[in-house]
């Protein structure tokens, strides 16, 4: 019947919109159909009466489908559309509610200075890992921890369309001014990824997941990157790491006097991706030649006597 094909779509993570005042049952869905978008319309409303014309794919999005018909005064529509996928039990626990709101308090401190900072618009930097995604124009592209959206506004001149997440909204405020049109920024968490399997073609996470100091949260992160990509889509995967074993451990305790962060190095970067499900894995390396320790702890929002401390390691 239509109200079991209803359920069965719903499982499936797609749900049909029809105006209020359209009877239910002019809707035949049928079981067995590979994609939503190939279910068979049987009839629809025209002017009070069944309409039989052939009812079409007007356009379609990776998020929704708009179906008319092609009978000329018919004003028939339905639009599909595959919902947000939240991680509902991970968003609402109390442990990640009270870590969330201690994470946008000190986004909130830093959001500020962050335009000051050179490293994160250096232009060579941006240059090599947007060459690593090689994107197509047809592309839709994911920035998780987007920040100002250095790297979303690269990606947008080449991609269909580019979505950039931040887990901070003073962040978010600092970059919706300019946004390009085809780009759209949104709050959410690289752990808890809110859309739905295989939404993008390519993802970006910049210097995002040292800042994850617990296994389980690094490991849901790489998940939720994995999970949202294509099959056969790239992830760009950047951190910053010690240039060499012998000054990690300096590299390490260095940062302990600015921040609580997880050392990366590219074989732990690999480890991770590949505990994900990450496949033909690839180590690109940029060298900034230019970095400045001084511009870096200056906007960085430390108090001063923090920021002396570590000038001084």
């Amino acid at each position: 019947t239509e109200g079991e094909d209803h359920a069965y779509w719903q499982k499936h993570g797609c749900y049909p919109h029809m105006d209020m005042d359209m009877p239910a049952k002019i809707l035949q869905l049928a079981n067995g159909h590979k994609d939503f978008y190939e279910i068979p319309f049987r009839s629809h409303m025209k002017d009070g009466v069944a309409c039989y014309g052939p009812v079409y794919l007007a356009s379609k999005s990776r998020d929704i489908g708009l179906y008319l018909c092609r009978v000329k005064g018919c004003e028939y529509e339905m639009v599909t559309l595959k919902p947000q996928a939240v991680k509902r039990e991970e968003m609402n626990s109390v442990s990640l509610v009270v870590e969330m709101a201690h994470i946008r308090e000190h986004w909130a401190h830093r959001a500020p200075y962050y335009s000051k900072l050179d490293w994160p618009k250096d232009q060579g930097y941006l240059d090599t890992i947007i060459a690593a995604a090689d994107i197509k124009r047809d592309d839709y592209v994911l920035d998780v921890g987007t920040g100002l959206g250095y790297v979303a506004h690269e990606a947008a001149q080449k991609a269909h369309q580019v979505i950039g997440l931040d887990v901070s909204p003073d962040m978010l405020a600092e970059v919706n001014g300019y946004k390009m049109p085809n780009e759209e920024f949104r709050e959410g968490d690289i752990r808890a990824i809110p859309y739905p399997k295989h939404r993008f073609d390519k993802v970006f996470a910049r210097m995002v997941v040292h800042g994850l100091i617990g296994e389980r949260d690094v490991a849901m992160a790489m998940k939720e990157c994995y999970r949202v990509l294509v099959y056969g889509g790239k992830f760009i995967f950047s951190e910053g790491i010690p240039p060499d074993r012998k000054t990690q451990a300096w590299y390490t305790e260095m940062f302990k006097l600015k921040e609580e962060r997880r050392t990366m190095t590219v074989a732990r970067m690999r480890t991770m991706m590949q505990r994900a499900g990450f496949k033909n894995i690839k180590a690109t390396s940029y060298i900034m030649e230019d970095f400045s320790i001084a511009n870096w702890i200056a906007n960085s929002g430390l108090p001063d006597e923090q920021k002396e401390r570590v000038m001084a390691a």
